[in-house]
């Protein structure tokens, strides 16, 4: 049943009728009016424009008001031009072959309340509609766009029947009208010449005689009068603002006291662009008429964007309030408004065929939510909803409303058209129908992929987009459906909503509800492949970028740039070792050496390396399978001390790189060859390029040492979990430090801090500290002794400077405040003496400290071992103490017994020389 049925045969409407697709606002004809009225879509959102701008045009009509400017946005093919036409046909009340806009839209508005607002706007007093496109009116032999009050000027004229070029002669016309001379001098002028005015006045200027002739015969002025104001040619003529006004209100008053005069300018927001004296000189016209006429004078525009993105982008100040004020109301299509106009005017299905396409969506309905599915990444693609969805919209897909729209637009912005794209020569209306007429004769099954609406936009194209296409069809090594993705990737090509990968392109290349999705995936690929072997397209990580001539050629001198590795190697190591996001500047207390491949930096006095190997590295013998007889997997490079990774062989990283750096050198190359415009685009989109290669070279980076096998000191580790690269690199760090200063963990309890050091200097429990009988740093405090004892057998001085740097290398690694702390713990042990310069420390605690931890103290700290004094004499001291000086609270140690026999015996040779110099004195 399906099958036996055209998708032709499915629309209400015959499918290849001329449809207009997009209005134009200076085509007038009764056909063509007829045709716009009968087939005019009113929407649920221009429903509610209408009601909106009749409500407040009829509440002017009974209450004078000076908010009479309308603002419609929308963006290209939206159908503002349309809306505004459609607005002007019903304030004329335009009649086409004896039927009104108002009959027309009888049966298109279905509230009678709305209807009889427009029916009393539209029934009220008299009006002068104008409707036109400002680039029409506008006079282009100034460089300088043409002020909007002048414009205004030349359509009100025309609408007149004046002479709209040359403002002073239209305004001898009106003058003329005036005083009821204008129809004799005409006459006049008829019979001098031999043709009408109105046919002659373009070539006034080779006139003159004529003119001079019929105005002194109407009894206009003198001949000398008339012959002076040809001569002056309008020199002394000055048109602004008011004077604009006064004339339109002069003008009302003549026809009436109902009457209205309505402009309706097509696409002023692009005409005026980026210049913020056309804005201020509309929001002035506006001001003034809405001033002077109370509603007697309408200005209605259009513009691409809405009123407040435009004037805040262009006017600062209290100017950009005024503005707003000045367009209080304001009207907005979107794209549900064309998708609605779409589906009545060209996809509207016939009855008797509703009911087998939602059996037939039913039926398919899990295939074509599998079908079009697009990639993560992308912003919101429609698919179908439900079975009114899918009648509503085949033979195409919801998600191609949108897409199509943000293509046009992309163009439109990146200036890839021809002027027909921006006068409005094509709409999304075209597109659709055009598609639809094409797949026409196919089976229902069929859908119309994206690739379709390509004709509809190579119509309006720059010839030096076309050119690539054409020339690519052309091309004899690429078949069809390379071509269908060359016009997909170019459409899409500045579209964010969706990235071209592959993914997507298969999804955007659907032709049928039954499509082999994993077969046309290959095909897609193949595709690409030749589009890019022929520099037609560019792969950027994952994406394809369509490429115009310039950019193929561009492309092509790229390619062939040569980048040394040394280059290559500079870029990843600095990501790993500079940024911070990989390798840390520092990994707790200990130097290390940094590799990458052959690139090195060396530190002084480290003992670990951090090697990282590229694919681009000849080290690297993938797959050796080399193994200890433990059964060990072994790195076939030396790798000792050395934490190894070992990146994976098809990692991205290295060609992106070489990429970038190549795009790189091609734009300093090439700084000066900017003065084209179009290369210009090409060369900033290379350096965007460059600056997401290098983005993605990060990342690829970082996942490289994600999936890197890791070695440390020959071996592999696989406990480290795939991870966080700087994790896993401090994890594996961590690993290394441990394998290289197995001694590190004889440091119980290490030291931190000057204060740490007094501490010890100052305490009487020295087993808190390692002495004694405690078995803290018990270890490490034996083997600083032993190495300070064998160099002292060896009669070897032993400085502070030269043992630390013993004992922070392997296989010890203890921090610089550590060892200090174990030389203090030593010293109050009495283990040791401690000689600056030729002085030996004795019990001043913090002296002793400052020189255990400044630097520049530590190769003049000399460390020596202390002789142990027989206990026999240390017994004999402490004997004499008590016995000859009555001393009872006498220390234990050898030091400071030391400082208090001295200090004992000083006194008491002191007291001796007292005496002796009494007796000295009296004898």
């Amino acid at each position: 049943m399906f099958a036996k049925c055209k998708i032709e045969d499915l629309f209400e409407k015959d499918i290849k009728r001329d449809i207009n697709g997009v209005i134009k606002v200076d085509q007038h004809d009764d056909a063509n009016v007829y045709t716009e009225l009968e087939e005019y879509v009113v929407t649920q959102e221009s429903l509610k424009h209408f009601d909106k701008f009749f409500e407040r045009f009829y509440n002017a009509t009974q209450t004078p008001t000076d908010k009479i400017g309308v603002w419609v946005s929308g963006f290209f093919g939206s159908g503002k031009s349309h809306y505004i036409k459609i607005l002007s046909y019903l304030l004329e009340n335009r009649t086409v072959y004896d039927r009104s806009a108002l009959d027309f839209f009888e049966n298109k508005i279905h509230d009678p309340q709305m209807f009889d607002t427009i029916e009393k706007s539209v029934q009220y007093g008299t009006k002068d509609v104008i409707l036109f496109n400002i680039d029409s009116r506008a006079n282009t032999a100034s460089l300088d766009k043409e002020q909007i009050v002048n414009i205004l000027m030349r359509a009100f004229n025309e609408q007149r029947g004046f002479f709209g070029d040359v403002f002073w002669i239209s305004e001898l016309e009106e003058d003329m009208q005036d005083k009821g001379l204008y129809d004799a001098f005409k006459k006049e002028f008829r019979r001098k010449n031999g043709s009408a005015w109105e046919e002659k006045r373009d070539q006034y200027a080779f006139e003159q005689d004529d003119i001079i002739e019929a105005l002194t015969n109407c009894g206009y002025q003198s001949r000398e009068s008339s012959e002076r104001m040809l001569e002056n040619d309008g020199q002394n003529y000055h048109l602004d603002v008011e004077k604009f006004a006064m004339k339109i209100e002069k003008y009302c008053r003549s026809k009436g006291e109902d009457h209205q005069v309505i402009f309706l300018m097509d696409e002023v927001g692009q005409y005026i662009g980026e210049d913020s004296e056309l804005m201020l000189n509309l929001q002035t016209v506006v001001e003034e008429l809405g001033t002077k006429l109370r509603g007697k004078a309408w200005v209605i525009i259009t513009s691409q964007a809405d009123i407040d993105a435009v004037t805040k982008e262009k006017v600062k100040g209290s100017g950009f309030s005024k503005i707003q004020a000045r367009f209080d109301t304001r009207l907005s299509l979107s794209s549900a408004n064309v998708d609605e106009v779409i589906k009545k005017r060209v996809l509207l299905k016939k009855e008797e065929h509703k009911e087998m396409l939602s059996s037939f969506y039913t039926e398919k309905k899990t295939v074509l939510k599998n079908l079009i599915s697009f990639s993560r990444g992308s912003a919101e693609m429609k698919n179908f909803k439900s079975e009114e969805d899918f009648v509503g919209v085949y033979p195409f897909v919801p998600y191609q409303f949108n897409l199509l729209q943000n293509v046009f637009d992309k163009i439109r912005e990146t200036g890839f058209t021809g002027m027909h794209l921006a006068k409005g020569e094509r709409s999304m209306l075209s597109a659709f129908k055009e598609a639809a007429e094409k797949y026409g004769a196919c089976d229902v099954s069929v859908l119309v992929p994206f690739h379709s609406f390509y004709e509809t936009v190579e119509s309006f194209l720059d010839p030096i987009i076309t050119r690539t296409i054409k020339q690519a069809e052309e091309n004899a090594y690429l078949e069809d459906c390379d071509c269908d993705i060359l016009k997909t990737l170019f459409m899409i090509r500045h579209v964010k909503e969706i990235q071209p990968t592959l993914d997507n392109l298969v999804v955007l290349s659907i032709s049928s509800v039954d499509e082999d999705k994993l077969k046309l995936r290959e095909t897609v690929a193949e595709s690409l492949g030749r589009l890019e072997a022929q520099t037609l397209i560019d792969k950027t990580g994952d994406s394809f970028h369509f490429l115009t001539n310039e950019g193929q050629e561009i492309n092509r001198e790229i390619k062939n740039i040569d980048i040394e590795n040394h280059l290559i190697l500079d870029a990843i190591y600095d990501v790993i070792y500079n940024s911070n996001d990989i390798c840390p500047t520092k990994i707790g207390d200990y130097k290390f050496n940094r590799f990458v491949d052959g690139k090195s930096r060396k530190v002084t006095n480290a003992d670990l390396t951090i090697k990282f190997l590229t694919p681009l590295s000849d080290d690297i013998l993938r797959g050796s399978g080399q193994q200890s007889l433990s059964g060990d997997n072994l790195s076939t490079i030396d790798s000792t001390d050395t934490l190894l990774f070992i990146f994976p062989e098809h990692i991205k990283f290295v060609k992106q790189i070489s990429r970038y750096l190549k795009i790189e050198k091609y734009l300093k190359q090439n700084s000066s060859n900017r003065n084209n415009p179009e290369i210009q685009d090409i060369l900033t989109a290379k350096s965007q390029e460059a600056d997401r290669l290098q983005e993605r070279s990060v990342s690829a980076i970082c996942e490289g040492v994600r999936d890197a096998r890791i070695f440390i000191d020959g071996k592999e580790v696989t406990s480290i979990d795939k991870k966080n690269p700087k994790e896993r690199v401090k994890e594996g760090f961590e690993i290394l430090e441990k394998n290289v200063y197995n001694k590190s963990s004889y440091v119980t309890r290490g030291y931190e801090s000057t204060t740490d050091i007094l501490k010890i200097l100052r305490s009487d429990d020295l087993e808190k500290f390692g002495i004694e009988t405690s078995a803290t740093n018990k270890l490490a405090l034996a083997d600083v002794l032993d190495y300070i004892t064998i160099r002292d057998e060896k009669n070897s001085t032993v400085v502070l400077k030269s043992l630390k740097e013993h004992f922070m290398k392997k296989p010890y690694g203890w921090k610089d405040m550590t060892i200090s702390g174990l030389v203090a713990n030593l010293f109050v042990a009495e283990e040791v003496k401690l000689r600056y310069h030729k002085t030996y420390c004795m019990s001043d605690a913090e002296e002793i400290a400052r020189y255990l931890t400044r630097k520049e103290d530590a190769d003049k700290l000399v460390i020596e071992i202390r002789k142990k004094t027989d206990a026999e004499i240390i017994s004999s001291v402490k004997s004499v103490q008590r016995d000859v000086f009555d001393k009872t609270d006498i220390p234990d140690k050898e030091n400071e017994l030391y400082d208090f026999s001295h200090i004992i015996i000083n006194d008491e040779l002191m007291a001796v020389e007292q005496i002796s110099a009494k007796y000295a004195e009296e004898v």
